[in-house]
């Protein structure tokens, strides 16, 4: 499991790309090698307001392949205030669930441009 922390303004349009790498956990020095390819896995990020991620989460985002991008719209955080949340991704394909990147997300306000 990777401990990552990330953050944005609340609105912004986000792309945020995972690597996922093989089970020794290094980086490949050979570009077709070393990373896990995750085609056919059931794989969701999910937001949440809890460290536990038991609530209910706040945005949740399913994807797959070879890379992972997580795309966020603008309108995806637009309701949420500026604070610290946490997120995950999560295999949950059933008897392989585990959870493979987690940390602190912070959200900050954007700044309304000068007049």
């Amino acid at each position: 499991m990777v401990l990552q922390h990330i953050g944005w303004p609340t609105g912004d349009d986000r792309i945020y790309e995972i690597e996922c790498l093989l089970p020794d956990g290094k980086a490949p020095t050979d570009p077709t090698k070393g990373v896990q390819d995750v085609t056919g896995f059931t794989l969701v990020w999910v937001l949440s307001a809890a460290a536990d991620l038991v609530d209910t989460p706040l945005l949740e985002k399913r994807t797959g392949g070879l890379g992972i991008a997580i795309t966020l719209a603008d309108s995806d955080t637009d309701s949420l205030a500026a604070g610290t949340y946490y997120h995950a991704l999560k295999r949950v394909d059933d008897g392989l669930e585990s959870t493979g990147v987690h940390g602190k997300v912070k959200l900050t306000t954007t700044a309304a441009p000068a007049a």
